[in-house]
């Protein structure tokens, strides 16, 4: 617990367990606040929302080998997600160990492939040294989780006294400044450069403020990474959409076209590629990363720099001044892209449906009541299609979504953010399928009085499996229909307020309505089953959807 103190934690998530009552007690009177969970996968994604919002390595625990299952799912995505985690896993008696005891499991064995380090602690003396080093790891170089058995006889063993003061975060490399030089030279030849931005840039005004200043003193425009929608504000001149599912065609049209490429803080996953396709060969990479491995992909970078990317940005800027930057030959085709990519992210005017809604209310309604600063966490699913291509993130870190593609994320994962930014609204966009895989946590919103609130999205179906069937199987349909459940009455039932809406006209009233409850809220919404995707059709051409048929993974 003092460790934990030390390193700015104030708050841990998860389900108490027998195996670390002694870790429980700790908390009991100590400044970091345990926040007790309906499931050990719903507090890992509550610790990565609090965690992403806050600004703090994310902590989450679990009992023996039950719990640290359920808590598998939030640690693969922190994997994925490139976030600091520290999962505290029970574990049984040393003595007991090798005798299949009851839920006995070698838990560095088996979390090892998904976790930077696992460590199981075999004496109390070695308490605070095993911690310190465990939240070191999770933060250090390319950000990711930590898995720290704890044996139950342990934890009531004297640890002696534990040393004073905060631990730092580790230090972060800085950029070679020769590196940079050839970065900026190159930039400023391009004819039509491109800044690919993610997770790396961290979710502050100043880091977004300091690329802001890059991609316009370069006029380079900026695509932000795999759901990393936030990174850049998306109403800026030089916003081009993201490489996320969902993207209009003009997204990967112009990473395509790139004669150079500047990525920052990101991966080039399978989603943000279009299936390890794009960037293409033609286009000139140069890459600024914390972790070497993020820059051995399908495309080797000409210039490679292992650093900090806030750092790398600020000394970009620096060495920037004075010089050449051919911005003036650039903007004419940057305003050009921009245009292209408004038209075809557009939103369409609603559909009028019979007893259902409409996603394009869906979208129109939550972005005019939400302000500029509000969180916004998608979970899995078709819905996010929409999201993606429509919405507009203004303000960084309002943006939550699992990198891993996980439902069942966005519902704890709101409750996290919200418990870290209270005075901001949040909001949790999933479908039924998503949303019911998390829904007991609805009561945790309850219990510890967290005003957030659920829109959930409810087309009776689990709709990208289906669609995806439809797609490969077509008229083959098996195990993708779901029955209905009344969420709204459900909500009730756990003590929030419940609100169902089937027209769009109803849509904006009950959405402001539950956003100003001041209680947890859950607005029930029936969608039409027909629609899986934003529908090119409405104002895309036929050659511009032939485009993107042919480059979707």
């Amino acid at each position: 617990m003092r460790a934990l103190a030390a390193a700015g934690v104030t708050r841990v998530f998860g389900v108490p367990g027998e195996s670390f009552l002694g870790l429980l007690d700790a908390l009991h009177d100590g400044p970091v606040r345990f926040v007790s969970a309906r499931h050990e996968g719903g507090g890992a994604f509550m610790a990565s929302g609090y965690a992403r919002t806050a600004g703090e390595v994310a902590v989450c625990v679990g009992t023996r080998a039950v719990g640290a299952a359920n808590m598998a799912i939030g640690i693969h995505n922190a994997f994925q997600d490139s976030l600091p985690m520290v999962a505290l896993a029970g574990q049984v008696l040393r003595p007991f160990r090798e005798r299949e005891a009851m839920q006995e499991l070698r838990l560095a064995d088996a979390f090892a492939p998904w976790c930077k380090w696992t460590v199981e602690l075999d004496s109390a003396s070695r308490a605070t040294e095993l911690m310190r080093r465990a939240l070191d790891v999770a933060r250090a170089g390319r950000p990711g989780p930590v898995l720290v058995g704890l044996p139950q006889d342990v934890l009531v063993e004297s640890a002696g006294p534990a040393p004073e003061g905060e631990q730092r975060a580790p230090a972060r490399p800085h950029p070679d400044l020769v590196a940079l030089e050839r970065v900026l030279d190159t930039l400023a030849a391009a004819e039509r450069p491109l800044i690919v931005a993610g997770g790396g840039v961290p979710a502050t005004e100043e880091a977004a403020s300091a690329l802001v200043r890059l991609a316009e003193t370069f006029e380079v425009p900026v695509i932000s990474g795999w759901r990393r929608h936030s990174v850049f504000p998306n109403d800026h001149r030089l916003y081009l959409g993201s490489a996320s599912i969902g993207a209009p065609p003009t997204v990967w049209k112009r990473m395509e076209a790139a004669d150079v490429i500047l990525a920052i803080g990101t991966r080039f996953q399978e989603k943000a590629t279009q299936g390890y396709t794009l960037p293409s060969a033609r286009s000139r990479l140069l890459q600024i990363d914390i972790e070497p491995e993020s820059m051995t992909g399908h495309l080797s970078p000409e210039v490679a720099i292992q650093a900090d990317a806030e750092a790398s940005v600020a000394a970009l800027l620096e060495l920037a001044a004075g010089i050449a930057t051919g911005a003036a030959a650039r903007r004419e085709g940057n305003d050009r892209d921009r245009a292209a990519f408004v038209e075809e992210s557009e939103l369409p005017p609603t559909l009028d449906l019979d007893g259902a809604v409409a996603y394009e209310e869906v979208i129109r309604a939550t972005a005019s009541l939400l302000p500029p600063e509000g969180i916004v966490a998608t979970d899995a699913g078709n819905f996010y299609l929409w999201f993606s291509r429509h919405y507009r993130f203004r303000k960084p870190g309002t943006y939550l979504g699992p990198t891993s593609g996980a439902m069942g994320y966005a519902l704890p994962a709101a409750i996290g953010a919200k418990l870290a930014r209270p005075s901001v609204p949040v909001l949790a966009v999933a479908g039924d399928g998503g949303f019911a895989m998390s829904v007991s946590e609805l009561e945790t919103a309850v219990r510890y009085g967290v005003p957030v609130v659920a829109l959930v999205l409810d087309n009776c179906r689990h709709g990208t499996i289906r669609a995806h069937q439809e797609a490969t199987f077509p008229g083959r349909e098996v195990g993708t229909e779901l029955g209905p459940i009344d969420f709204a009455t459900v909500a009730e039932g756990f003590g929030c307020l419940g609100l169902r809406v089937t027209a769009n006209a109803d849509l904006a009233p009950a959405l402001e309505h539950a956003l100003g409850a001041g209680r947890p809220a859950v607005v029930h919404v029936l969608m039409d089953r027909d629609t899986t995707r934003p529908a090119e059709r409405q104002w895309e051409t036929a050659a511009a959807a032939s485009s993107e048929t042919s480059l979707s993974s």
